[in-house]
């Protein structure tokens, strides 16, 4: 059977035939027939019965890891769990390189994975050992900046250790370690930072927005030059979900976040389509949800014609959808012919991407001001509420019994 060359399916994509994500996949589908040698035995990525088995039997690993530990850590004390931290990280490498020789990536990624999970619980017990981690009697152990140092160091390690096995396994889950461990590294730092009360009360939202924003932007980093894809939605995936957290955080706080939101989820929608990526999408789609519910329940609840006017609205988009749906795939094919080969990418490539962590920085630096004035308010509102409620109390055990 004759191939069919590249240019002809770049010209299908240009006449709206098929879209470039199609193209691609037709391009990747001919390069794996083209070098056999190259193909595992295992199943391809994706949701199959095979990911499914190896994400089972990684969950049911760390349940019975979690619970013997938290079952026996006292009886073991810190030297038992270094000595069995180190061992299974050991097995598991000796295995995740087994695996990989044999041709089974995501097996030998999932065994990684689980072998990372072992640096945060052997830094822990070395640091009891060395007595850089104080007892729970100690005084200082409850302190909450030293508290945060301890975890911190131990999210920092997880951190190093996934990055190390990525040197070895470009495994696209160790990215999901790593951006869940920097998400994590949000209270300690506000802790560290701004302190116990003010940090954790008023800052951590703003730097969890921040965090996100890094880790869209990381991700975007590992999208353009090319790498795993997977690898890149699990940044985008937690970079998300941090914003939208921290938007949850000041829903209630900050009139401007209720205001910037439809902006913020018609920016996800055009990264969707820039990106191709369908995270963004449901982000996107959770951010109109949200504005909409505002609008419904806040804004105009008393308005009795609002609920057809909405309704009338969500029709006309549907059948404007509908109608777009045929020329869409020209207009992709349209805008990827102009972009050339910055198709798949941001205008403005990664100055673009970096835009939300320029902005979150800008809050970091300006908000502590602003919400130390807004801390001193609920305060003084706070003692004059008590002030009055001493007051009634007074008056009543001063009433003469009836």
């Amino acid at each position: 059977m004759r191939s069919i060359p590249l240019e002809a399916l770049d010209q299908a994509v240009v006449d709206g035939v098929i879209t470039s994500d199609q193209r691609d996949t037709l391009v990747g589908a001919a390069r794996r027939r083209e070098e056999p040698s190259r193909l595992s035995p295992e199943a391809g990525p994706g949701l199959n019965a095979v990911m499914v088995a190896y994400t089972v039997g990684a969950v049911i690993v760390l349940f019975a890891m979690g619970w013997f530990m938290i079952d026996r850590w006292r009886d073991l004390g810190p030297p038992g769990v270094l000595a069995i931290a180190i061992a299974f990280g050991a097995v598991l490498v000796i295995a995740a390189r087994m695996l990989r020789t044999a041709g089974f990536p995501a097996a030998a990624g999932w065994t990684t994975a689980l072998a990372v999970v072992m640096a945060p619980l052997a830094m822990w017990a070395f640091m009891r050992l060395t007595n850089l981690w104080p007892d729970p009697q100690n005084v200082f152990a409850n302190e909450p900046t030293m508290q945060s140092w301890l975890w911190l160091t131990l999210e920092l390690t997880t951190i190093a250790a996934a990055l190390i096995a990525l040197r070895f396994n470009r495994f696209p889950h160790l990215a999901l370690e790593i951006a869940v461990a920097a998400a994590l590294t949000v209270p300690a730092l506000a802790i560290i930072i701004y302190g116990a009360d003010f940090g954790l009360r008023y800052m951590s939202e703003w730097l969890l927005h921040a965090m996100g924003a890094a880790l869209i932007a990381i991700g975007y980093a590992i999208h353009r030059r090319g790498e795993d894809k997977e690898m890149s939605n699990w940044f985008y995936l937690v970079g998300l979900s941090c914003t939208s957290i921290a938007w949850g955080f000041g829903w209630g706080e900050h009139n401007s976040t209720r205001m910037a939101l439809p902006l913020v989820a018609l920016a996800a929608l055009a990264a969707a389509i820039y990106l191709r990526r369908r995270v963004f999408f449901l982000f996107g789609i959770l951010g109109v949800f949200a504005w909409l519910g505002y609008l419904a329940f806040d804004v105009f609840r008393e308005v009795a014609s609002f609920p057809v006017v909405l309704a009338t609205f969500g029709i006309s988009v549907i059948l404007l959808t509908v109608l777009a749906q045929r020329r869409y795939p020209a207009i992709l094919a349209m805008v990827d012919s102009q972009r050339g080969d910055r198709s798949g990418t941001l205008p403005g490539d990664q100055m673009t991407a970096m835009i939300p962590f320029a902005i979150s920085l800008l809050f970091l630096l300006v908000m502590p001001r602003f919400e130390r004035d807004h801390a001193r308010r609920e305060a003084a509102e706070m003692r004059r509420q008590n002030h009055e409620a001493q007051l009634q109390r007074n008056r009543e055990a001063q009433r003469p019994l009836q």
